[in-house]
């Protein structure tokens, strides 16, 4: 049904000194700040992943060269979903509203497209151990203790076994881990924490952590050596957990894939002369490498 000058009788009436609606803006965009954004090439979108040689074996005097194989690629789809919005109102109150509210119902529309984008996309980090928001190349979530490689050698992890608070120790260990990473070869690979992405309730704890010049959790003078890393504090509206923290590095895999970029559209109906509008997006989440993420807490 549409939106009736009737329920809106107020607005068509002089006399309102104030009106009150969504004065304040919208918390930013965040998803272009920590996210790899990119339009897809095709439904469903594919990336894949493969592995190098192994290691050099030794020839023995008279015996030929041993050969390897590079590990083929495997892939990893991403799916979307479409997502839309509309409302509906009559001729009347759309001429005769008298404080031009009515015409702010378009930017909330863009506004509800723009918060549904990242309440979407923040899911995957809301829900980084579960393999139903994302499952990567070795088809585990974004965060195990697990993770396999493709030449079937040791498992690594990317959270602790036990998640845990945001503290100098916790946040020591997330950084170590990132330099015990190897490859799908067991090779070590260079991978560096660039952001610390936080809840609102943490955002205090974590400059704490890394801007004081001594250990804020002891009293016996210790320097702080995580201010020297230089990590970028992210304070994130849109995690659901007041505990949650996470690392991220610049060549993480997390990603948001745009099938349809927003669209915005509206219509006069022929009979009734309502104004319809609209707007329809569509997009997929997940990641394919988990590499370059830590999982602290959730």
């Amino acid at each position: 049904m549409p939106m009736t000058a009737g329920q809106f009788r107020l607005l068509l009436e002089p006399g309102l000194s104030n009106i009150w609606f969504d004065p304040y803006p919208l918390a930013p965009s965040e998803v272009e700040a920590l996210y790899n954004v990119r339009d897809c090439q095709k439904v469903p979108d594919t990336d894949a992943k493969m592995a190098g040689f192994g290691d050099l074996q030794t020839q023995d005097e008279g015996q030929g060269i041993i050969y390897d194989e590079a590990i083929p690629p495997i892939t990893r789809d991403y799916d979307f979903t479409i997502r839309a919005l509309g409302y509906k109102i009559t001729e009347k109150l759309q001429d005769l509203e008298l404080y031009g509210q009515i015409m702010k119902f378009e930017q909330g529309l863009r506004e509800a497209a723009e918060f549904d984008i990242q309440t979407y996309a923040f899911a995957l980090l809301n829900n980084a151990t579960n393999t139903n928001v994302s499952a990567g190349f070795d088809g585990l979530a974004l965060a195990s203790t697990a993770h396999t490689r493709l030449d079937g050698g040791a498992t690594q992890a990317n959270r602790p076994t036990t998640l845990g608070a945001l503290s100098v120790s916790t946040l020591q260990t997330a950084i170590t881990q990132f330099n015990k990473w190897v490859n799908d070869r067991g090779r070590p690979i260079v991978t560096r924490p660039t952001t610390l992405v936080v809840s609102p309730d943490l955002e205090f704890t974590a400059h704490e952590i890394l801007d004081s010049q001594l250990r804020p959790d002891t009293a016996n003078n210790t320097v702080n050596v995580l201010n020297r890393y230089g990590l970028k504090v992210h304070v994130s509206r849109f995690l659901s957990s007041s505990t949650f923290w996470c690392l991220l590095g610049d060549k993480h895999d997390i990603n948001l894939l745009w099938a349809k970029r927003p669209e915005v559209g509206s219509e006069v109906d022929f009979d009734t002369e309502n104004i319809k509008r609209k707007v329809r997006q569509g997009y997929g989440r997940g990641h394919g490498e988990w590499y370059d993420f830590y999982l602290g807490n959730t």
